[in-house]
């Protein structure tokens, strides 16, 4: 057949201008938009929780010491018309001892000890301008409660004293019979204690 070579190149011809419609010129070639990039995911950072606030602890007010009122003096004793002034104490013999020789003390020494007295000072606002007696109790106690002695004492105040001084003791001749201890003394009047004062032996 005549036709038949033609034929077949026409055949071989078209399969090649299909193949070259079907490729575009390289400049042609759109190349493909690029992917954003992915983001990394951010880290959350965790938050630190706030510092503790200190707890502002109540200020307690610095105590101040009580303030003690002073001790009120001793209401004075009256005795005759005139104030006490003092319960004193000496040692002396059975016959007691002159006022200027007295030696007034709080401690004695039992060895050398015979009688112990007390002496009572009483002051007067006026001079005495009337002559007056009283009694005065005194009883002598050691320091676990034994009573010692108890009597009374006669006094007097005479016309004209502004001051007075009332002796008494009690004790043993010879000396050396006080037992040692804490001895007390208290004087009354007219059922009133009027004064009291210690002693000790040793």
């Amino acid at each position: 057949m005549r036709f038949t070579l033609p034929l077949l190149a026409l055949l071989l011809l078209v399969p090649s201008l299909a193949l070259a419609q079907a490729r575009m010129p390289d400049e042609y070639l759109v190349a493909p938009a690029p992917k954003p990039p992915k983001k990394k995911p951010v880290e959350e950072q965790a938050t630190p929780p706030p510092a503790p606030q200190p707890t502002q602890q109540p200020v307690q007010p610095t105590p101040q010491p009580a303030q003690q009122a002073a001790p009120a003096a001793p209401a004075p004793s009256f005795l005759a018309g005139g104030t006490v002034t003092g319960l004193k104490f000496y040692a002396a013999g059975p016959n007691g001892q002159e006022k200027s020789k007295r030696e007034y003390k709080e401690v004695f020494n039992s060895s050398n000890t015979k009688y112990i007295y007390y002496d009572l000072g009483l002051a007067f606002p006026q001079p005495i301008a009337q002559y007056k007696t009283f009694d005065i109790l005194a009883v002598c106690t050691k320091s676990n409660g034994r009573e010692i002695y108890r009597f009374t004492q006669n006094s007097k105040v005479e016309v004209g004293w502004k001051t007075s001084t009332h002796s008494m003791g009690w004790g043993r001749d010879p000396g050396g019979t006080w037992e040692y201890g804490t001895y007390t003394v208290k004087l009354y009047s007219e059922g009133k204690e009027i004064a009291s004062g210690s002693f000790r032996v040793y």
